[in-house]
């Protein structure tokens, strides 16, 4: 009985300690706190967003909520989303102010939404003004292009485009083999579904969104003692991510199981742009990483000579295989980098402003190239691009 009292006493200590560090480290200024108290508040603070503005979808994994209007949040501001519709049923897409009749639309993932900037920094709408097209972005965070396949052949189809954005990136590999493997699951919601492949369920989710000492627990376990590799100069302020996966995606592309997803995927949607007479353009988003080899080599020892490009060299090979256009970002955001531009978010992987920017000019470009190498009719407005 005595040893009873005493664990009963010994448990109700710890939780009282427990609520009392919840309390100090939920109301102390994280300005008194480490940077990596920031980099966890960013991640778990946007999963819970974004977990929040989705729908399970049996067909996609998952969607955006139609008519979605709030403030999501992205490092050191919050980001304006809202999503229509474009009449397509119950699903949204980010509403950057495009209407319909559509001469383009952009499939892809976080890179497409335009995550991370606003509607007046995304890329999209940029070269939407640019050229004179109505483009639509029907990009979701965290889609496959097995994903896209399928959200241009459902609802890319009803809105009769004459030309198809196809964005890639290098995660789009292992993301493919997890698309692949939900559709055998049995289950509607791919997210939920990989959290419980992950051993997180819907208690561990509700616990990072309410809990800072889980949160520092879970993401401990995340990186298994991986250091964060952070990096800063007069110019540049970033954290690097050099993970295994991404080493050892291009050390060998070719025989990597998400690659040959891709392909079918890919020619998928070639397949279904020539039916619907859409000129299909593909584009290579690069990593921070790669842009900024020189500083992030210095965090993978041993892998300085390692082409970290050839991932999207491989696809670049495939898509001209098949008769495919397609735009690289490498150079062009290299040459801005070298000038000690920040193209890229700190924490995250995507595009700041600038970036955004950048990559406008060059999809420009690229589409006003191909409109005078081929005169594919309809497809670009020319002189809206000079």
């Amino acid at each position: 009985m005595r040893f009873l009292t005493r664990l009963a006493k010994l448990v109700i200590g710890v939780a009282i300690g427990i609520v009392l560090s919840e309390v100090t480290l939920y109301f102390m200024p994280r300005s008194l706190l480490p940077k990596e108290f920031g980099i966890l508040d960013r991640v778990y603070d946007a999963r819970g967003a974004w977990t929040s503005m989705m729908n399970g979808d049996d067909y996609l994994g998952y969607k955006l909520k139609p008519q979605l209007d709030l403030q999501f949040p992205s490092e050191g501001r919050s980001i304006e989303i809202r999503t229509t519709t474009h009449g397509l049923g119950d699903i949204g897409f980010r509403d950057i102010g495009t209407k319909a009749p559509f001469d383009a639309v952009a499939i892809g993932d976080s890179y497409t939404l335009c995550d991370d900037v606003s509607v007046e920094a995304c890329w999209v709408k940029q070269v939407s003004d640019a050229t004179g097209m109505s483009i639509a972005t029907l990009g979701v965070n965290g889609y496959s292009t097995l994903a896209e396949a399928r959200v241009l052949e459902r609802y890319g189809r009803q809105l009769h485009p004459k030309l198809v954005l196809l964005g890639i990136f290098p995660n789009d590999f292992k993301d493919n083999v997890n698309f692949d493997e939900w559709t055998r699951s049995g289950t509607s919601n791919l997210w939920t579904w990989l959290g419980a492949k992950r051993g997180r369920g819907d208690f561990g989710r509700w616990l990072a969104d309410h809990s800072t000492i889980y949160r520092m627990i879970d993401g401990a376990m995340r990186v298994r003692g991986r250091k964060i590799d952070k990096y800063q100069d007069q110019n540049l302020d970033f954290i690097f991510r050099v993970d295994r996966w991404w080493l050892d995606l291009a050390q060998d592309t070719e025989n990597d199981p998400g690659w040959h997803l891709m392909q079918r995927a890919i020619l998928d949607i070639k397949r279904t742009s020539d039916e619907m007479g859409a000129q299909l353009v593909v584009l290579l988003f690069p990593p921070k990483e790669q842009i900024y080899w020189e500083i992030a080599q210095r965090f993978a020892p041993g892998k300085e000579h390692l082409n970290v490009g050839h991932p999207l060299e491989v696809v670049r090979d495939f898509l001209h295989a098949n008769g495919i256009g397609y735009c690289e970002f490498v150079e062009p955001l290299r040459a801005e980098a070298k000038r000690g531009r920040q193209l890229y978010h700190r924490i995250s992987h995507h595009w700041n402003d600038d970036g955004n920017q950048v990559g406008a000019q060059v999809v420009i470009q690229c589409l006003a190239g191909m409109q005078r190498l081929n005169g594919a009719a309809g497809s670009v407005r020319a002189a809206a691009v000079q």
